[in-house]
């Protein structure tokens, strides 16, 4: 994923990493694309959304500026998504579904059925999808519907001081918006080798977290990885025993391609193993709701 060094506090690496609003989802496309080449069963879903990864860096372009201002918000993180959303939101979800060009079923229908819906409808939709509770939404519909809410809110992290980010002040959650991870990643290359960043669900930022701790409650005394057998992906489960939680982590270090949301997406077993085994999954990728 391309980044931007956000903030240190002298230990001489970024404790934040902000998206690089230019190229964060075609970099995301690529891989996607990568991966839906290797013709599993997973490749047609792969594919398309590599589709909607297009659109949606064709559309985070045209908001490269002017879209920080209505989002910021007072209180522990800066870009908080909670309601009122600004309409701006809006504007790229029209310019997101215009960019689209899938005609076959869901997507297609998906695309046109919330081409019409009113902005009230959406903004209830959307407020839905950001606080939890995605059940009453039709699945192709919520992936659609957090494609754009992920392009505004990456343009705007993407937009932000710095200095207005602490990982300090959103324990379990993005220090931007609040959201969240999605995965982790062991990055490779400068001064972050080997450090491992959470990756924002929502708005695509990372921050660090010590290797060998539970995202969820923070304990290191019982971690484990785990990997689903004779897979070389790079992709583990880590898991904690004290509150039977896990997060994926990505070791670009042996796999530099690897990218937290498509990879999270190309290792469902990985999930269908841990779910097996008693661990529940800290974390959220919104194109793996259940439907889509």
């Amino acid at each position: 994923m391309a980044l931007n060094a956000a903030s240190s506090d002298g230990t001489g690496y970024a404790r934040v990493l902000q998206p690089d609003a230019a190229k964060v989802f075609s970099a995301r496309a690529q891989r996607l694309r990568a991966l839906a080449s290797m013709e599993s069963g997973l490749s047609p879903f792969l594919a398309l959304l590599a589709q909607i990864a297009d659109a949606q860096q064709s559309v985070c372009s045209t908001l490269a500026t002017g879209v920080l201002q209505p989002i910021l918000r007072a209180g522990p993180v800066p870009l908080g998504a909670d309601a009122p959303l600004p309409d701006i939101w809006l504007t790229a979800l029209r310019a997101l579904l215009n960019a689209l060009q899938v005609p076959d079923e869901p997507i297609g229908a998906c695309i046109a059925r919330l081409g019409q819906q009113p902005p009230e409808a959406l903004q209830d939709f959307a407020v839905a999808l950001l606080s939890g509770n995605p059940n009453q939404l039709d699945r192709s519909d919520a992936a659609l519907l957090a494609a754009a809410l992920q392009v505004v809110w990456t343009a705007a992290a993407a937009q932000l001081d710095p200095v207005a980010l602490d990982p300090d002040r959103s324990p379990r959650g993005c220090p931007a918006c609040g959201s969240a991870p999605v995965s982790s990643v062991l990055l490779a290359g400068g001064n972050t080798q080997g450090l491992r960043y959470l990756c924002c669900s929502l708005c695509s930022t990372q921050w660090n977290l010590p290797r060998i701790r539970c995202v969820w409650c923070g304990a290191s005394g019982r971690i484990g990885y785990y990997h689903v057998q004779d897979s070389d992906a790079g992709v583990r489960a880590e898991a904690c025993d004290d509150c039977k939680t896990y997060t994926k982590i990505l070791d670009q270090e042996k796999h530099p391609g690897l990218e937290s949301f498509a990879d999270d997406l190309a290792t469902l077993g990985l999930d269908v193993m841990m779910a097996e085994a008693g661990y529940a999954r800290f974390g959220l990728n919104p194109f793996l709701l259940p439907g889509v």
